[in-house]
């Protein structure tokens, strides 16, 4: 007994110092964002976070949407940067908005409609279009075919994506087109073209 409660007590010391080293370290902040879309915000939240003299630090997790809502829902993080488009959350969470995006078609370069000022719907009827994978991201998923008016135009997924890198290399290989948000552009756009869809 003597010795297997040595072990028990050598663990909550254990603890016990982890304990103490996070309070002199400060509150820990976790949070999630969304890869690209958080990406020229983190900056501004890290600086008001040091600007409130408070004793929170900041603890960052990119995510991709799914995992990130995820984790959210589980509490596993406390914050998060993303895109609200999640009907599912509800009024449980309070939510900030503090900014505006847009979706833009995505394509190969060298795409007939690559070269236009902008396309419509109609004209992303007529191609194949990549969607989001409805099992990882069910809610972007159903905000994409919204967006689309998929039901209108009878378009239906050619291929699926998980994530955004993977997506810029299905478009760049000609599997498809697809809708992304212009904040994807700055790391994307020498690689695929983005276009404004008019409607």
């Amino acid at each position: 007994f003597y010795e297997d409660s040595q072990i028990t007590v050598e663990d909550f010391d254990r603890s016990m110092r982890h304990v103490e080293s996070l309070k002199k370290r400060g509150e820990i902040l976790r949070i999630g964002y969304l890869y690209d879309a958080a990406r020229g915000l983190l900056p501004l939240i890290s600086e008001a976070i040091l600007r409130s003299n408070s004793n929170i630090v900041p603890e960052y997790q990119a995510l991709e949407y799914g995992d990130l809502m995820q984790r959210l829902r589980q509490r596993q993080i406390d914050l998060c940067v993303t895109l609200d488009i999640d009907p599912d959350l509800g009024d449980s969470f309070c939510r900030v908005y503090i900014g505006r995006d847009t979706y833009y078609a995505t394509m190969p370069k060298d795409h007939k409609l690559a070269g236009r000022e902008s396309v419509t719907l109609e004209d992303l009827s007529k191609q194949p279009i990549i969607f989001p994978d409805p099992k990882a991201m069910g809610a972007i998923n159903a905000y994409y075919r919204r967006a689309l008016k998929a039901s209108e135009y009878g378009i239906e997924p050619a291929a699926y994506y998980k994530d955004i890198p993977s997506l810029a290399y299905q478009v760049e290989c000609g599997m498809g087109l697809a809708l992304v948000f212009r904040h994807h552009q700055e790391r994307y756009g020498d690689r695929i073209a983005f276009v404004p869809i008019a409607d």
